[in-house]
């Protein structure tokens, strides 16, 4: 392992125009219990089938499509790709995708319904790691009393993670990002990726892991 690692968030953050279609994740919802009264979280969580509403605005797909144009960090990706993580051990959960029928908007071109398209399947990462959080500057939000939900400042750039608390892993989470979908590879893993050719692959400089 280097010295110093430098991670990427995977994150829908491209060039203008848009390359590729995307997409808006409608569904489905699922509530692990019923809404805090206190601090009104809504205890809300996407489930599978992940149910995915293409935009109009391209019809062709890349290997990774994200939910909404900007600043998104819900995924989808091809079956060339899903198995390209479960060889080279991506730790996540390889999800089931439905689709529902596009919004017409005017003659704006969309990937067909029904969908004929490439296998996509839902990565939902599984590895969530401890940052150093004074050196990333993450502090205590909130802390409901009733239904203990706890909020940190979330992070998806400028963070520090301590080597100790990495077990070499390529695709991982930050625990203090709570239900954040916000998913982070490795400088190594982002190789590999872009070395397999792999299309719209989308990512930003997140911080480093380090001693």
């Amino acid at each position: 392992m280097p010295d110093t690692e430098h991670p990427s968030v995977i994150r829908s953050s491209p060039p203008h125009p848009v390359p590729y279609a995307f997409y808006a994740a409608i569904g489905t919802w699922k509530y692990r219990r019923p809404p805090c009264p206190t601090c009104e979280w809504h205890w809300q969580y996407p489930a599978e089938p992940l149910l995915v509403q293409w935009e109009p605005y391209r019809d062709n797909i890349g290997d990774f499509s994200y939910n909404g144009p900007t600043g998104e960090y819900n995924f989808i990706v091809t079956d060339q790709v899903a198995r390209f993580f479960e060889q080279r051990h991506f730790p996540c959960e390889l999800r089931r995708i439905e689709y529902v029928k596009p919004r017409r908007r005017g003659k704006l071109p969309c990937v067909p319904f029904p969908y004929q398209g490439p296998r996509q399947l839902w990565p939902e990462c599984t590895s969530y790691l401890e940052l150093d959080q004074e050196a990333s500057g993450v502090k205590l939000e909130s802390s409901c009393p009733d239904c203990g939900d706890v909020r940190h400042t979330f992070r998806y750039e400028g963070i520090v993670i301590p080597k100790n608390n990495w077990s070499g892993e390529p695709m991982f989470r930050i625990k203090t990002n709570g239900w954040s979908a916000a998913t982070f590879i490795t400088a190594d893993a982002k190789r590999q990726l872009e070395d397999a050719g792999f299309t719209n692959l989308l990512c930003r400089k997140a911080g480093q892991i380090t001693e």
